[in-house]
């Protein structure tokens, strides 16, 4: 986890790394680990008044389908999963402002875009 204080807000980084991963790999579903640090995670902003934006990254590792299923799609889809986990976690609705896949468009560790570091959801909370 890590937190930076940009010019809208504070952004909250959940990066996975070579012992923890976020989701089953290649997929949306979250890990057991993964939904405890999302419960944490909205008791923590939920007294907030802020809008919330979650972005989803990915690493720059290919899929034999790309037609099926590829980075785009899964950074979404894992994006909208934090969604709902922070809503059934109390965070209301009405606070999310947008809801982003950018695949493996910005890594984190930029000269080794398959690092697994690259894989993380970013959720932003902007000043109220």
């Amino acid at each position: 986890v890590r937190m930076i204080d940009t010019t809208t807000g504070i952004r909250i980084d959940l990066v996975d790394d070579a012992d923890f991963s976020m989701f089953s790999l290649g997929t949306t579903v979250l890990t057991t680990d993964a939904r405890e640090l999302l419960d944490l995670i909205a008791q923590a902003i939920g007294p907030e008044g802020g809008k919330i934006t979650v972005r989803g990254h990915t690493d720059a590792l290919k899929y034999r389908d790309p037609s099926r299923v590829n980075n785009w799609s899964l950074s979404a889809g894992r994006a909208e999963t934090t969604r709902q986990n922070l809503i059934r976690h109390g965070i209301v609705r009405e606070r999310f402002r947008r809801i982003e896949g950018v695949a493996d468009t910005e890594p984190l560790i930029a000269d080794d875009p398959s690092d697994p570091r690259n894989r993380r959801i970013s959720i932003t909370l902007e000043r109220s």
